[in-house]
């Protein structure tokens, strides 16, 4: 092999090694990848009375020397201090039901319910009829709030006073010593619920 050969294949090897070099860093390349953050949203509420000063209170109101036929304010209210929107519901269960529902029915005091005062039934459903545990003598009332709650709004007080039927009697109220008004609220988040209804429907099957 002459000399002009030996740098024709030297100049061949030469390229290709340029070549497959150049094949090797031929592509710009990089990497990257997106996070998406959820921050979630929470449903709170919080159930509250207001007190003769208009205080709220979250620790019920006590009442003594009930004397019937006299209205004594009672306004349990709703406010939503989560960030999500949510559908709300009150609980309201008597204690001593079948003392007071035989006092009730021996006064012509159709609806126990009468005994709270300025219902607002523009704002409130009742959910179902009225619970009764025979066990615990007790009577629930579950009324749904008819739109949804914003965050940072109430309801408006359910009620806002509880009046005794003025029919009772004096023997009623004795036997009645220890009555009570248990008021509990629920809420769930509004979607992807349409009703009230429909909400507490899936809230009481997941509870």
């Amino acid at each position: 092999m002459n000399k002009k050969k030996i740098l024709v294949l030297a100049v061949s090897v030469c390229l290709v090694a340029i070549l497959a070099i150049g094949g090797t860093l031929a592509y710009f390349t990089d990497d990257d990848k997106v996070e998406n953050t959820f921050t979630m949203g929470g449903v709170e509420i919080d159930l509250f009375e207001t007190d003769e000063d208009g205080d709220k209170e979250q620790v019920g109101l006590s009442y003594a020397g009930v004397v019937p036929g006299i209205a004594y304010d009672k306004d349990p209210t709703v406010e939503n201090i989560g960030s999500l929107d949510a559908w709300v519901r009150v609980n309201v269960t008597l204690n001593n039901y079948s003392i007071f529902a035989a006092a009730a029915e021996a006064h012509n005091v159709t609806d126990l319910a009468t005994i709270f005062a300025d219902f607002a039934d523009s704002k409130w459903t009742l959910a179902k009829a009225p619970v009764v545990d025979s066990t615990a003598d007790t009577v629930t009332y579950s009324y749904y709030y008819n739109t949804v709650l914003a965050p940072d709004t109430s309801t408006g007080p359910l009620f806002t006073s509880v009046t005794i039927p003025a029919a009772f009697t004096s023997e009623d109220l004795e036997n009645l010593t220890g009555f009570k008004i248990t008021v509990t609220a629920d809420a769930i988040q509004r979607d992807p619920f349409t009703t009230p209804a429909a909400a507490f429907t899936a809230f009481d099957a997941a509870a």
